[in-house]
């Protein structure tokens, strides 16, 4: 008897500890975002780096016909709630990014670069784009992603 109570016993521990170590955190506090700063304009039409064909893909489909896609600086910004990220844009103005919520894998992330506001959900895969003003006769964009990407 005494050893199917020590058999039950580490069976009942095992579990505790399989379903406390597969559980997420409860609520997580942060969440990282690639920002890259891409100038698109009819300037040339280089696309560099050549990942950005898809952004002109999906530009051209829009109606925005650009022909020449540079990123000009690409980071990974840590967002909390309360805690508003700041960016300098090559064209002087400021990009603002606040995480409003997180739930699901999905964060709802406000972006501000005046006198533009808007807010976006960003998952686990894919891209979003805001415009950021004018650049050197076309328009700079920022494109929020997944750090893991």
């Amino acid at each position: 008897m005494r050893e199917a109570v020590v058999r039950t016993g580490l069976l009942t521990a095992f579990l505790l500890a399989t379903v406390a170590f597969a559980a997420p955190p409860a609520a997580a506090t942060q969440v990282t975002v690639k920002v890259d700063v891409v100038d698109a304009s009819n300037q040339g039409t280089d696309v560099q780096p050549p990942s950005l064909a898809a952004m002109k893909a999906t530009f051209t489909q829009s109606g925005f016909d650009y022909h020449s896609f540079r990123q000009l600086s690409s980071e990974k910004v840590t967002l909390a709630p309360n805690a508003p990220r700041t960016l300098r844009l090559p064209n002087g103005r400021t990009a603002t990014l606040k995480l409003l919520s997180l739930k699901d894998n999905v964060a709802k992330i406000q972006v501000s670069v005046p006198p533009l506001e808007t807010t976006y959900s960003l998952g686990r895969q894919g891209s979003v784009f805001m415009q950021a003003g004018p650049h050197n006769g076309g328009m700079l964009v920022l494109v929020l992603s997944p750090a893991g990407r």
